[in-house]
């Protein structure tokens, strides 16, 4: 839709511009994982003093550095000509400016409710505060539908659909989580031994996130819009999302298992911990490479129906970001199991040592190989961080690398028999009360 609105051009400079805002999200300095998993893990042990304390001092850490940065990033912006170096034309550089002020502001409310949003998993209320982040995705999707679909808004007028459905998402999260647990507002208390016992966490989330996704997901379209221009952008960005369609269910059975997994390890549980760890990597691996050969054969036709044949789908492309998403679905596991013991940082090192050599190797390939060069480095990273967190996962849980890779070669049809006999079990006695 946006395509037909603006042109491959205008969607690409909007691609190119989120890209750009989504840094400041970091500036949540990894709190959000980690205050999940500390509070978890505390309420796992019973220590309700120190679920109170983790919350309240990580809620109050974002909030300050998130207004701080925002304030950096907005003067900035002002200073910088953003047009020129973006190479935008459909957008004028007020527009430009104007447009990176709303999604630096829909960003750092967003980050804020984040915190709110991992207290709520914390707590038990997962799939309420995953339904609420659900329903932000579909308000903005409705808006922006709403906006320019049928309104042919602007990039600097769809833009406050981000911002109005970020602050009720925020509004949403702040309310469910009062109802569940009032005591958690008694104050906003910066602790000190909170921050001490925390940082090397929150520095490990922080390092994969600049290290892995900002440099996998983000750079590549800031790089190509600067050497191959916004069609570019909008070619590899549309590829990309036709693949996240394959990466979001792989997320939900290692994201959802976090919790359960922190409040094992919290209560010393550590073979139930193991248990999860290689059943939702079973799950994940087996969910990707089953769906992989339909997104190979359809996706073409996909994109092409997409984006109303304004652009040529790339076969070579969709292969390489195939391979990615299956090196993907082995790191995802051993990730979300690393952060929700609060032992990210642990991988995240090697992660962080290989960003610029990989910012070089994408900007190389990029500029004499053009799309596929940009891909193709996004590949080398996912193959090398599936490596790094294997490997430190086995090590943190004390289980053979073979085990875990036996576990892998057995397809999971006795965990889905297992969830559908207890999703009929509850059917039942539902239907019986």
């Amino acid at each position: 839709m946006l395509i037909t609105r603006w042109g491959a051009g205008g969607y690409g400079e909007w691609l190119a511009l989120t890209a750009l805002t989504t840094y400041l999200a970091y500036t949540n300095v990894g709190v959000p994982g980690t205050v999940r998993s500390d509070m978890a893990m505390a309420d796992g042990r019973g220590d309700r003093a120190a679920v109170i304390q983790s919350f309240q001092t990580c809620l109050a850490l974002v909030g300050g550095i998130g207004l701080t940065a925002g304030l950096a990033f907005a003067i900035a912006i002002r200073v910088l000509p953003m047009g020129q170096i973006l190479n935008a034309s459909f957008m004028g550089a007020d527009q430009v400016t104007f447009v990176l002020t709303v999604l630096a502001a829909q960003i750092i409310i967003y980050t804020t409710g984040n915190v709110v949003q991992a207290a709520l998993s914390a707590l038990g209320r997962y799939g309420l505060a995953t339904f609420i982040d659900a329903t932000r995705q579909l308000g903005e999707f409705s808006g922006l539908l709403l906006m320019v679909g049928l309104f042919a808004a602007r990039p600097e007028q769809a833009v406050l659909v981000y911002l109005i459905t970020s602050g009720l998402y925020l509004m949403a999260q702040l309310v469910c989580l009062y109802r569940t647990a009032p005591d958690l507002f008694a104050g906003l208390h910066l602790k000190k031994s909170v921050i001490g016992r925390l940082w090397r966490p929150m520095l490990g989330v922080l390092s994969m996130s600049l290290g892995y996704y900002g440099m996998t997901v983000q750079a590549p379209r800031i790089i190509l819009a600067g050497v191959a221009g916004p069609s570019a952008v909008a070619l590899y960005s549309v590829t990309t999302m036709l693949m996240r369609m394959v990466r979001i269910p792989i997320d939900i059975p290692a994201h959802a298992a976090t919790v359960e997994l922190s409040m094992a390890v919290g209560r010393g549980d550590y073979e139930g911990a193991r248990g999860l760890l290689k059943g939702t990597t079973r799950f994940s691996m087996w969910l990707a490479l089953a769906a992989i050969p339909f997104v190979v054969l359809a996706g073409p036709t996909v994109i092409t129906v997409w984006t109303a044949h304004r652009i040529t789908p790339s076969y070579e492309l969709l292969l390489i970001c195939c391979a990615s998403t299956a090196f993907f679905s082995l790191s995802l596991p051993s990730q979300e199991a690393l952060m929700s013991v609060n032992k990210l940082d642990r991988a995240t090192f090697w992660i962080v040592a290989m960003a610029l050599p990989y910012l070089g190797l994408s900007w190389f390939l990029a500029r004499h190989i053009g799309l596929n060069g940009a891909a193709l480095s996004v590949l080398a990273m996912d193959v090398a961080y599936a490596g790094i967190s294997l490997f430190w996962v086995t090590r943190f849980f004390d289980m053979p690398a073979n085990s875990l890779f036996e576990a892998l070669a057995k397809p999971p049809f006795d965990l889905v028999s297992r969830e559908f006999g207890l999703i009929s079990t509850r059917l039942r006695k539902l239907s019986t009360k």
